[in-house]
Order: structure tokens, then sequence, then C-alpha cells
């Protein structure tokens, strides 16, 4: 069963050293995802999951690495300290088996990737939610995913008149700690403002209700045009 859960965005910026000169400017981001996961890690779980968005469903062995390489910086990270197989995370878990290490949590973790696009052949969300609930009897989930990418003109998927709303209702969902409402959100509706997180997020309420949890809001911004948000559920 699931203990608690925490929220957080996956940009490589996350990463001081591929931020570079700008990495004052998410020190706050940084600082709620620390926040976010040491409520959750507080549960006292046996077992840490770390779930995310990719191009395809799977779940990537104990010995997997992120690779920052593609984003400046010649840093490879580990999913369990002191592994190092082939198999490649992607950026989502990447950055989550990141926050892990950055957190010091020195307990069993392993990682869930879940495919962006459901109309793609995802399979259903709650199939995926049970699997995770069955790992162990108290698991702290640690959701990586982006809200839109359509804040501004700048941002990556220029500008969109209701990505603002979109991270609004998401932000609501992770401030009341009620996945119910959460599962009401349409696919349709995060892919409209370039939002990754939906297909992770979804698998989470799944797997978090009936609920409602105790849930607090740690960040909702939108640096660089991208919807932020990081919240804890326990």
């Amino acid at each position: 069963m699931i203990s608690a859960l925490a929220f957080c965005p996956h940009p490589p910026l996350l990463v001081p050293e591929v931020a570079a000169g700008a990495a004052a400017e998410l020190d706050g981001l940084r600082a709620a995802c620390d926040a976010a996961l040491a409520a959750a890690l507080a549960s006292d779980p046996e077992l840490l999951v770390v779930l995310g968005g990719a191009s395809a469903e799977g779940a990537p062995p104990g010995d997997a690495v992120g690779r920052l390489h593609p984003y400046g910086l010649d840093l490879d990270v580990p999913l369990s300290p002191g592994l190092h197989g082939t198999a490649v995370l992607p950026l989502s878990l990447t950055i989550g088996a990141w926050l892990v290490a950055r957190s010091g949590w020195d307990g069993p973790r392993e990682a869930v990737h879940v495919r962006f696009d459901p109309m793609q052949g995802a399979g259903d969300r709650r199939a995926a939610a049970q699997a995770l609930v069955e790992r162990a009897e108290r698991i702290a989930l640690l959701v990586m995913g982006d809200g839109s990418a359509a804040r501004t003109e700048k941002a990556p998927g220029s500008y969109h008149p209701q990505a603002a709303d979109f991270d609004a209702r998401i932000a609501a969902v992770l401030a009341g700690g009620d996945p119910g409402p959460g599962l009401k959100i349409a696919y349709h509706d995060a892919e409209r403002v370039g939002a990754q997180g939906w297909s992770a997020w979804r698998t989470a309420f799944h797997a978090a209700r009936p609920g409602p949890w105790r849930a607090r809001l740690h960040y909702d911004d939108a640096p660089y045009g991208v919807g932020y948000l990081v919240a804890s559920w326990t």
C-alpha cells in the first residue's frame, strides 16, 4: 500500500550543474522538492518507488542509470548507489533518482515509467497503479511530472490560453489531497498544453485512492513558462 507520496517536476535544470549560472533561479524549487520527498520518507516506508513518464511502459532494473550528458553535464545518475548497468533511465526517472540521492535515502528503491500518451496503447492506469501498491506493505511514491509547457510565449510549447487554468486544476488537486478530482482531468486537456506529467499523476491518483490525504502544496510557479508543482501527501 502507499504510505505517502511526493510530487515533483523533472526539468534537467533542477540539477545545479546543468543550470550552471542560472542555478540560483531554481533554488526555491529544489528546496520544495527536498521538503516534499523528506515528508514522504518520514512515513517510514519499506520501499521507495520513483514513478515517471516515458515513451513506453516499464520497470527498469535496479542497476539502471540516468544520463545527463544530453543536457551538457558529464554525469551518470544511478538508480541504486554503486550499481551501474546498461539500462538507461528516462529523464523523469533520472531527475527522480537524483532527488533520491540528494535526500540521503539508503533503503530499497525501484522505478516505474508509464507511457506519456495513453492513446498509443499505454494500457489502463488502474492496472499500473494496482501493480504499484502490491510491491510492498508500505511504499513511499515519488511522482515525477511537469505541468503545462505553454504558460508564456517563450515556453517550450509557446503560449496557450488554457495552460494556467490546467496547472491551477492540478495544483488544486495536489493541495486538496483528494485523488478523485484528479482522475477527472482528461488526457486531451494535458496534451493541449504540453503537460507531460499527466500519465504519472493519473497512475499515482489511482494508487492513492480512496484518500483524502493530509496534503501540502510546497511550490506552484512557472519559471521559463513551464508549470512546476511540488506537493506531499502523508
